[in-house]
């Protein structure tokens, strides 16, 4: 049964754009959750397909809708529901992704247990295509520390974390800047975990990261620009930095470059028709499982 007009514990917030079918799905897992004391907020960058139908056919009124145009900012998106949110917990979800019913029961859960966790983030199902592929295993929580995450790389998914609110009301929401586009929500955890605060990542996987061919930029050294971009900027912010961190920057940005050498050879390789044997030997999945390029959509 519905908690009736209580305040919702949860605002969940999904950006989309021209992505109706996907997003029907996203909410039906919504809907579907155990737990029923959330809002949910569809932030639509001005969809011409069947968006808008697809929300007014739900008929629940725990589901809003807010047009806007982002001018291909992501950020901007996750930013409008952030500020309409009024939930204590806020759950981001993006529209071609889905959640396992339990999702919210189990990360509420934590916030129960652990007063003091201020994020939670979950393991991921990866599906490509309708195949499931395997799961992504996010953390753990020292690998999520500043100087860990800076130096070893992204360790959480947008669709697999739920934040307390008030944490996104002191960094600001997510960066605007353009040129962070695709590594905005690293350069978020970033930020919080600058600020200390505490994050959990939960052993089990509670929803789906869906790959379909849409969801990848075309361009993958736009990302990895914008994630040297994040890298430098929080390097830069540092307190302290030693000439152990000097090192560790110069080898994380190495990184950066070999993941985008070896995405584009992987571009080339699935595009060649004469790669034969080496075509069939390379895994489809390798450039995102390996660069942990999540993208925002």
């Amino acid at each position: 049964m519905r908690n009736g007009p209580m305040r919702p514990q949860v605002s969940v917030i999904i950006p989309t754009y021209n992505q109706a079918d996907q997003l029907k799905e996203a909410l039906c897992s919504v809907i579907g959750q155990t737990v029923t004391n959330w809002e949910a907020w569809v932030v639509n960058n001005s969809s011409r397909d069947g968006t808008v139908g697809v929300i007014q056919e739900m008929s629940d009124p725990r589901i809003r809708r807010v047009d806007i145009s982002n001018r291909g900012i992501i950020a901007r998106s996750r930013n409008e529901g952030i500020r309409r949110a009024i939930g204590e917990y806020v759950a981001f979800m993006d529209s071609d992704d889905v959640w396992l019913p339990k999702k919210l029961e189990r990360v509420l859960d934590v916030f129960k247990r652990n007063p003091d966790i201020e994020v939670v983030c979950h393991w991921e199902r990866i599906r490509k295509n309708g195949r499931l592929m395997g799961t992504y295993r996010y953390g753990p929580e020292s690998k999520a520390e500043h100087r860990q995450l800076l130096f070893s790389g992204n360790q959480l998914s947008t669709s697999a974390v739920t934040i307390k609110r008030n944490c996104l009301r002191r960094v600001r929401g997510f960066n605007v800047d353009a040129s962070l586009v695709t590594a905005e929500d690293y350069d978020l955890w970033l930020a919080l975990s600058h600020l200390g605060c505490r994050m959990y990542f939960l052993p089990e996987a509670l929803g789906e990261y869906r790959i379909t061919g849409h969801n990848m930029s075309a361009n993958t050294d736009l990302h990895h620009a914008a994630v040297r971009k994040v890298v430098l900027r929080h390097y830069r912010q540092l307190h302290e930095r030693s000439v152990k961190d000097f090192f560790l920057l110069c080898r994380r940005l190495a990184k950066i470059e070999y993941t985008r050498a070896r995405d584009k050879i992987s571009r080339i390789v699935a595009r060649t028709p004469t790669a034969g044997s080496l075509h069939d030997r390379w895994p489809s999945d390798l450039p995102l499982r390996q660069s942990s390029f999540f993208l925002g959509k």
